[in-house]
């Protein structure tokens, strides 16, 4: 496997770790995902990616997941914290239910 599609959202730490590493073994294509012109710019770029990698499992994700699939590319998404939190006392974590759970 030599390209990985890895969309980021927002500079994180973690996320310039993650990518360090996958760099070591992986070519890597950054792409940023932070406006919808981005966005399109990502869906059209998944049809010559090897894998589409994704932090977080948020719903900006799915047209690009969605793609990936349909097109038979796999899909890494790593969660943690917002995305599988259902903290109903205080109202955090996608998970609480709806749509987004």
């Amino acid at each position: 496997m030599s390209v990985i599609l890895a969309p980021v959202i927002q500079e994180l730490s973690f996320l310039r770790t993650d990518l360090s590493l996958l760099a070591e073994r992986y070519t890597v294509r950054e792409v940023r995902s932070r406006t919808p012109r981005e966005m399109l710019a990502i869906l059209a770029q998944v049809p010559s990616a090897d894998l589409v990698f994704c932090w977080f499992g948020s719903l900006r994700f799915l047209p690009v997941v969605a793609l990936a699939r349909l097109l038979g590319k796999p899909v890494v998404i790593v969660t943690g914290g917002y995305d599988v939190a259902a903290e109903h006392a205080i109202g955090y974590g996608n998970m609480r239910g709806g749509v987004t759970a």
